[in-house]
């Protein structure tokens, strides 16, 4: 219950990653040190309930850490797993220390958060307050308005169905918190919250219809409002982002495609996407500032990321979750099923299940349904000796998300410094995080950076070569690496590396001209003109380059300058100049 309260409404000054941060390492943490004490407590008889919800939810978490084996990046399988992880776990609580009465409390928990999300949220909009960090605002304790918007759509249907259910206590409390919760969505003009309240609305009428028997009139209420929304959702976005969106979903559609059964890896979306950000549809805002990072789309990313399988195990969880709600007709089942159709809407236009409290709240929901549908325990003996197991899961946990604390926090001077070119300051602060976690890859790229910078090249491409072992296709990287190739000398390796950052984004001005730089240094004239002339072409296609156009033009010049004395006419290429001129 704790945990629930807390979490949510954590948020940390001064790091990068302000809000994911405190939420996940609470929820690890606390998860854990709740396993331990009631394993401490219950040892000598310890019971587990079984449900048929039990089975899908241990498969999900086996499976996504099955894709250690085959992902590139596997500390971005860890941070995803260990959080999926801690939440499978509060489902293995709640299931086998709640009963009905305990879980309608749970759930009122869960309508507190929405309730003090939303006014907080409120009172950023109206009073423009800044005391609470924020990046999209209103945001409340999420730095960013559409994540805390999800967790009020996640909220409300519990505070509209929980009051007429008899555990519920001083049920006119829940109905208070409806009225700002439906502000505050107005407030943050989170498009895709507000489709997802009004699939909890068709939700609600189409459960109501089934009851009673109308199954037609559900059925044709169902279509209607999946045509609703899809044919509203296009209205009210933004059309640009709308687009961008749609160019996203189709290119990771392509990446589906290559690797279909296994998918990439759990977070490992991101590491491949650059290969594909042009295959179906050119994917126009990505750039060396603009990369993506989520699909914003969860049901694409789970499947890229973990192949069909992946989805046939949320599939599988989804039938049991109806089933759940047509056997067991009681308020508090179908505000859950309510509240999970507002989740998954809501992830199907967002990154949700990316984030920390979402797959937290999808857990606990999932538990509450699996205590209605208890079908007897099973009696558990493990040896005395592995009690020890959780308690030093639980110290290693901690330690890890202290250790990454640091980092983060370090990281959030080291993204400033780089941007301000301060290299001394970058290395000095780049190693200290590195040193509190060695696995970022943005801290090696960074770092390299930075030392190449400061005229020391081969240290720069020693952390850069690190960065692209768990990052291969980064674009920034990339180029980077190049550059340190080409100032310790070795040109073979600086054109093999920017050639394959031209595979990735064929119209990288950066890299065309470095390209022409090395051939020239190589003396190949021929390849370097024709370099020097591709990045001419991408300055024009691309008007954001702006001055260093002028760079490529001065480039074109002295290679023309160049062939024109090898080929022995020089002076009527000068006489030509001139003419122009």
């Amino acid at each position: 219950m704790g945990i629930t309260l807390i979490a949510p409404l954590l948020i940390m000054r001064e790091t990068y990653d302000l809000a994911y941060l405190p939420k996940a390492a609470t929820i690890q943490i606390g998860v854990m040190f709740l396993l331990v004490a009631w394993v401490i407590r219950n040892f000598d008889d310890l019971r587990i309930a079984k449900t048929p919800l039990n089975l899908p939810v241990l498969v999900f978490i086996l499976w996504s850490l099955a894709s250690l084996i085959w992902a590139t990046n596997r500390y971005e399988v860890f941070t995803r797993w260990s959080q999926w992880a801690a939440c499978a776990l509060a489902f293995f609580l709640v299931v086998n220390n709640f009963d009905k009465k305990k879980c309608v409390q749970l759930l009122n928990a869960v309508v507190v958060v929405g309730f003090l999300t939303a006014l907080v949220g409120i009172v950023q909009h109206i009073f423009k307050v800044d005391w609470i960090e924020q990046i999209v605002p209103p945001a409340a304790m999420f730095a960013n308005k559409n994540m805390a918007a999800q967790v009020v759509v996640a909220a409300l249907p519990l505070a509209f169905l929980i009051p007429g259910n008899k555990h519920a206590k001083k049920p006119y409390l829940l109905f208070l918190a409806i009225f700002p919760m439906l502000v505050y969505l107005y407030f943050a003009r989170a498009r895709a919250t507000w489709i997802a309240v009004a699939a909890e609305v068709v939700a609600v009428v189409f459960i109501y219809l089934i009851y009673k028997k109308k199954v037609r009139v559900a059925a044709l209420l169902a279509v209607a409002g999946v045509l609703l929304m899809l044919t509203v959702a296009p209205r009210i976005s933004n059309v640009h982002m709308a687009q961008h969106r749609l160019a996203i979903w189709k290119n990771t559609v392509e990446m589906i495609k290559e690797k279909p059964i296994l998918g990439y890896g759990l977070g490992n979306h991101k590491i491949f996407y650059p290969l594909f950000h042009r295959k179906a549809v050119v994917e126009k805002i990505y750039s060396e500032e603009s990369q993506l990072e989520n699909v914003h789309n969860d049901f694409l990313q789970i499947q890229s990321e973990l192949g069909i399988v992946g989805l046939l195990i949320m599939g599988w969880v989804g039938f049991l979750i109806l089933k759940t709600a047509h056997k067991y007709r009681e308020l508090p089942v179908i505000a859950v099923v309510v509240a999970v159709i507002g989740l998954l809407t809501n992830a199907f236009f967002s990154f949700s299940f990316q984030r920390a409290i979402p797959p937290y709240f999808l857990m606990i929901f999932i538990a509450v349904l699996s205590v209605w549908s208890i079908k007897g325990y099973v009696a558990v003996r493990f040896p005395p000796v592995l009690i020890a197991a959780p308690c030093v899961l639980l110290i290693a946990l901690s330690g890890f998300h202290y250790q990454n604390a640091k980092a983060d926090r370090l990281f959030w001077y080291l993204d400033s410094l780089e941007k301000m070119e301060a290299w001394r300051g970058v290395i000095d602060v780049g190693e200290q995080a590195r040193r509190y976690n060695p696995y970022r890859s943005k801290i090696h790229s960074f770092l390299g950076r930075a030392y190449i910078q400061i005229k020391n090249p081969r240290k720069g491409v020693a952390y850069l070569e690190r960065a692209i072992r768990q990052t291969p296709y980064k674009m920034n990287s990339l180029l980077n690496l190049g550059v340190g190739y080409a100032a310790i000398g070795d040109y073979e390796k600086a054109i093999k590396t920017y050639k394959k950052l031209l595979v990735i984004k064929p119209d990288y001005l950066k890299a065309h001209n470095n390209l022409g730089i090395v051939y020239l240094k190589q003396n190949d004239l021929d390849k370097a003109a024709e370099s020097f002339r591709a990045a001419a072409k991408a300055g024009l296609v691309r008007a954001s380059y702006g001055p260093q156009n002028k760079n490529v033009n001065r480039n074109i010049e002295l290679i023309e300058a160049k062939i024109a004395a090898r080929d022995g006419r020089f002076k009527e290429w000068l006489a030509e100049r001139k003419g122009e001129s």
